[in-house]
């Protein structure tokens, strides 16, 4: 609709062009590296969702756990309190972390050296 719309309007020379200033300097943006996409616990819930999902599937955000460096491709955030050992751990049938301001449920994830999977389906592999 918007692009059809945006056509008549050129048509009937209701807006016009403006042309690009190739004098003013470019500019870059920084490369992303492994140690931008780590996730650290002091980050707010919000900064922790956005950076998540800014960064997935490619190049992916990753976090140090006891499970080691694992991706988090998907999750979402919540002003909920939780307490977990480490800041991350299983609470109510879901992998969680714990933050400053609240906490993130992790929903799909990768260990290192596995395939993608569900958080629910890491869990169901945990051994007791």
């Amino acid at each position: 609709k918007l692009m059809v719309s945006t056509l008549n309007d050129i048509e009937k020379g209701k807006t016009h062009g403006a042309p690009q200033d190739y004098n003013q300097t470019l500019k870059s943006a920084p490369k992303l590296n492994r140690e931008f996409c780590k996730l650290t616990l002091d980050l707010t819930t919000e900064a922790f969702n956005n950076k998540v999902r800014g960064l997935s599937p490619s190049p992916c955000s990753w976090i140090e756990s006891p499970f080691g460096d694992v991706k988090i491709f998907q999750g979402r955030a919540s002003d909920r309190k939780i307490d977990i050992e480490n800041s991350i751990g299983v609470f109510e049938r879901g992998l969680w972390i714990a933050l400053t301001d609240g906490s993130y449920e992790i929903l799909e994830l990768q260990l290192p050296g596995k395939p993608k999977m569900m958080a629910k389906d890491f869990i169901n592999g945990l051994k007791k």
